[in-house]
């Protein structure tokens, strides 16, 4: 029994690792009762604390799971930057189970502010204006809005092989 509980506790171990990577989740002594899990990166995000605000989890309804929101340069989209677990809900093990389970409902999300840093990376790299490198991300914002609709539309149109 003891050998039984051991391999299950390494297996979960890796479930976390697996999930979260070696640095895994997050511990911030301002949030001593959450696990954080950072799904965007900062650099496409305003950075404005003014924009950044908490939500509880509009997207699985999960009891314990709210979001930290950010927005895009420029286009000013409302982004999830973070997902907080309540520790009081989830361990390390179950949080990666529910990232496991949802992630992919974060691939817009991460796909947003990914193209916008890089495209105001590249304009600054180009010797533009701050102005213009946050234009540069706005429209890369803005075109990945746009293909994500058409891939939205097609999914949604698709007909199932008969």
């Amino acid at each position: 029994a003891k050998e039984r509980a051991e391999a299950e506790k390494r297996r979960q171990e890796q479930e976390v690792v697996n999930a979260f990577g070696t640095s895994g989740l997050e511990r911030r002594p301002s949030m001593p009762n959450k696990f954080v899990w950072r799904v965007t990166s900062p650099a496409g995000l305003t950075g404005n604390v003014m924009h950044e605000y908490r939500i509880k989890d509009t997207v699985t309804k999960t009891k314990g799971i709210s979001f930290v929101m950010g927005q895009t340069h420029d286009a000013g989209d409302d982004i999830v930057q973070a997902i907080l677990f309540d520790k009081d809900k989830f361990d390390e093990y179950q949080a990666a189970v529910w990232w496991n389970d949802n992630q992919h409902h974060f691939a817009a999300h991460q796909r947003k502010a990914e193209a916008a840093a890089l495209a105001a990376r590249n304009a600054f790299a180009q010797g533009k204006s701050a102005k213009q490198a946050l234009a540069a991300a706005g429209r890369a914002v803005m075109h990945n809005n746009q293909m994500a609709r058409i891939e939205e539309t097609r999914a949604n149109t698709s007909v199932a092989p008969g």
